[in-house]
């Protein structure tokens, strides 16, 4: 189960969401020091409630060079639920009998592929990103030649990127580290649906190039 989390539960244990869970773990890093490095596209629920968990736990143990500039391909309702909580959420980790609580603050900042195309591939050539991930559905696998002329896929735009992060003959440019791709997908099966965000919608699920 996973869900944003609005700003006064994110802000201190004795709000009133802890009162739910036995344990309810906090950042216990400075935000304000977190490096995105790490550009991740897709941002449902599984990115959620799981790599970004990882990330949080590297900012716990002090390595802050690990943070995480989302982009939804699509979804502007997940990104402006994120953003009014300063792009913290809570995942849910479900026990026999009982239940815990941690709020994630890897995910530093978030763009919508869909609104802020070259926003989207300032942040994947910057010099500071290093590694680029993507959980995506598996239609938005699918590229022809007519998605990649149009934009219309993740991966003209991350190959736009990596393109103007190669030095060019004769231009004189910044040298930028390599980066690298990856993508994780969920295991087959029963899918992990989101629990309610507090106003009564539903987060991102199962909805192309999340």
């Amino acid at each position: 189960m996973i869900q944003p989390t609005s700003g006064d539960a994110a802000a201190s244990p004795s709000a009133g969401s802890s009162n739910r869970f036995r344990r309810v773990a906090f950042p216990t890093y400075d935000r304000n020091r977190l490096v995105p490095s790490v550009v991740h596209i897709g941002l449902g629920s599984f990115h959620r409630a799981h790599q970004a968990v990882y990330f949080d736990e590297l900012a716990n143990r002090g390595l802050t060079e690990w943070g995480v500039a989302g982009i939804a391909v699509h979804r502007r309702d997940l990104a402006g639920a994120l953003a009014t909580q300063d792009n913290l959420f809570t995942v849910v980790e479900c026990h026999a009998g009982h239940a815990s609580a941690r709020v994630v603050g890897a995910l530093i900042d978030v763009l919508v592929l869909a609104d802020e195309p070259e926003a989207v591939r300032r942040r994947l050539a910057h010099a500071a990103t290093r590694l680029v991930t993507l959980t995506i559905t598996g239609d938005g696998y699918a590229a022809d030649e007519q998605t990649v002329r149009s934009g219309d896929s993740v991966f003209a735009t991350i190959v736009q990127a990596l393109d103007d992060r190669r030095p060019r003959a004769g231009r004189r440019s910044r040298f930028c580290p390599a980066t690298t791709s990856a993508t994780a997908e969920p295991p087959r099966g029963r899918p992990c649906w989101p629990s309610p965000l507090p106003s009564g919608r539903n987060s991102a699920s199962g909805s192309r190039n999340r």
